[in-house]
């Protein structure tokens, strides 16, 4: 919980008056408190929401390929309910959904 609040701590420094795009995984922009037993998980996007609730959110969502989180390579298997073409869908007031045909893993050289 302490990166999380930081992180929106970081995001809600930043000049108001300057276009400002942050990127940020899933579990970092879950849009309401998830919780899981004892655990209580509020997102650094639920956060800037509560002092910013316009704050626009894209949800990233992938029909297959394969992509690196935390430490981990993920392969996504084939969705066919996400859409073959890039499509952007509004789906309330701020949040957006972003369908990407296939994630492509970026590596680095060393």
């Amino acid at each position: 919980q302490e990166r999380e609040e930081q992180l929106a701590k970081n995001i809600l420094g930043i000049d108001g008056s300057l276009p400002t795009l942050c990127i940020m995984g899933q579990w970092h922009t879950q849009p309401k408190v998830v919780t899981d037993g004892e655990t209580r998980h509020e997102s650094a996007l639920y956060r800037l929401r509560k002092t910013k609730p316009n704050v626009p959110f894209i949800h990233n969502i992938y029909r297959q390929g394969e992509l690196f989180n935390d430490g981990k390579i993920i392969e996504l298997p084939d969705n066919p309910a996400v859409s073959s073409c890039y499509e952007i869908i509004q789906r309330t007031g701020v949040d957006f959904d972003l369908c990407v045909p296939k994630a492509t893993r970026i590596d680095i050289p060393e």
